[in-house]
């Protein structure tokens, strides 16, 4: 961007993408809670300030620069880099906890997306092979007599 000129203010712009990018509710979680999740601890500490006033406070820069910020394309690409990285830290424990939930309820939707995520196995393909193994099965049996 233009309007950046200086290291220091890079540097903010890329703590105010990261602040951006992180679940407004997660300021309400406790630090054990917060260190449950595999966060840094630059990440845990920019979760504690859930608002721009906050974070303008805390780094000294004008609610009128964020504003200008948020309307940025550079912003926006960066929000989405961010949303991905700081999700791929938390996907072990969404696997963990499907996994459980799998175990206690055993629905077939959570049955199927780790079949889908941790197998690879598509459902769609599931039922076109089983379809594929009865019309086998017909095929040899003569007059399609499947009853022996």
């Amino acid at each position: 961007m233009k309007e950046i000129k200086d290291s220091k203010m890079w540097r903010l712009f890329d703590l105010y993408t990261i602040w951006s990018s992180l679940p407004k509710y997660y300021s309400t979680f406790t630090d054990e809670k917060l260190k449950g999740y595999n966060l840094d601890s630059e990440i845990i500490e920019l979760i504690k300030m859930p608002t721009k006033k906050e974070f303008c406070e805390k780094f000294k820069v004008s609610l009128s620069t964020l504003k200008r910020w948020d309307n940025t394309q550079e912003l926006q690409d960066r929000l989405k880099e961010n949303y991905k990285e700081w999700a791929k830290k938390l996907t072990p424990n969404v696997i963990g906890k499907l996994y459980e939930k799998i175990m206690e309820e055993g629905d077939a939707s959570r049955i199927k997306l780790w079949k889908e995520f941790i197998v690879g196995q598509n459902a769609a393909l599931d039922v076109n092979t089983g379809l594929d193994r009865i019309l086998e099965n017909i095929k040899e049996e003569p007059n399609g007599d499947n009853n022996s």
